[in-house]
């Protein structure tokens, strides 16, 4: 069985290009003949190439005008590279949330079998303000911040705006040592450590 930390990589690569919607870096991470398969409302969608993979999130998600994840993680499962993201989008002034949870198999740093399950774009009844949004969070799982995770926990406090916070669950013990130590070198507050939670808020926060 592969190691976790070989795995979480490609999904937070995954991630990240999603999150950019970068979708000629997404397509590099699928073998070329990468298997695809995704149960949504109206039914199946399956891809037979990286190139079939790829049109899937950029038809879903290329054309919105606002797309924000607020919900993150990435974590394995025995052999298998699992992905879970939530996120709020907004095209032509509705606003929806959509949530995906993807399974994949990796071999050589690639995904070659992706089986992914939508909620569909589900109707937002108010718009996103700061109040829906206030807390954005991130599952490190298992990993130490020197496995990768502090550059996704990066990307995601550098977008918090206002009162915004971002709430992160890590169960490896040198997170506790780690992550405060991060938050004081990058100015970002660490408002709250309890067990395996932290919460993190921009330096702004504390002149409001």
């Amino acid at each position: 069985m592969s190691e976790v930390q070989t795995l979480t990589p490609i999904g937070q690569s995954f991630l990240d290009a999603l999150a950019e919607r970068d979708f000629a870096r997404m397509e590099k991470l699928f073998h070329p003949q990468v298997r695809f398969r995704g149960l949504v409302p109206p039914g199946i969608r399956e891809g037979a190439t990286a190139a079939e993979a790829r049109s899937w999130f950029q038809r879903w998600f290329g054309s919105t005008d606002v797309f924000t994840l607020i919900e993150v993680s990435t974590d394995q499962v025995a052999d298998r590279l699992h992905i879970a993201y939530r996120a709020h989008v907004q095209s032509q002034q509705i606003w929806q949330e959509i949530a995906q949870q993807v399974y994949c198999s990796v071999e050589q740093e690639q995904i070659t079998d992706l089986a992914l399950l939508c909620s569909g774009f589900r109707p937002l009844i108010e718009p996103p303000g700061e109040h829906l949004e206030r807390k954005r969070f991130f599952d490190a799982g298992d990993q130490g911040c020197a496995d990768g995770p502090l550059e996704h926990i990066a990307q995601l406090a550098r977008s918090l705006r206002g009162e915004q916070t971002l709430e992160v669950r890590a169960t490896n013990p040198s997170v506790a040592c780690d992550l405060p130590s991060w938050c004081r070198m990058t100015g970002y507050i660490l408002q709250q450590q309890s067990g395996d939670r932290y919460v993190i808020s921009h330096a702004d926060r504390e002149k409001e």
